[in-house]
């Protein structure tokens, strides 16, 4: 796929989200930014899973905080902001849990929590990166 040319299908955003190795949630390995960095990673070809490394919840949240919040982390990371579309990551923000990284698709976003996938709707879409620039 030329990924600055097109846009992910709905049909490649599911496989891409059905390669995520399901596992025990965990800081750096098994979380919301790993999570889109994977299928990111999968549909661009491009290697997200560099940009955003750390061992911990307390590493974790010391990058965050570093880059001045969660959104400029992730403006650090994708390079086009825009309205999201299948695919993209997001930033949401959800009412108890607060703020966490997902994927578009359809009317939802899937995130990864602590209790494992999840779909939420996209209503609660703070901000999205295009993965691919918009023609």
């Amino acid at each position: 796929m030329a990924a600055e040319q097109t846009h992910a299908t709905s049909n490649s955003v599911r496989w891409a989200i059905s390669s995520w190795k399901r596992r025990e949630f965990n800081y750096g390995d098994a979380d919301c930014c790993a999570f889109i960095a994977h299928v990111a990673s999968e549909l661009t070809g491009r290697d997200y899973r560099k940009f955003i490394t750390y061992s911990s919840k307390d590493e974790a949240y010391g990058i965050i905080e570093a880059h001045g919040g969660f959104e400029a982390l992730m403006d650090s990371v994708f390079e086009h902001q825009g309205e999201p579309r299948d695919g993209d990551p997001c930033l949401v923000k959800l009412p108890i849990v607060g703020e966490m990284m997902g994927i578009k698709l359809g009317n939802t976003v899937v995130c990864i929590t602590e209790f494992g996938l999840s779909q939420m709707p996209d209503r609660y879409i703070l901000k999205g990166w295009n993965l691919c620039q918009v023609q």
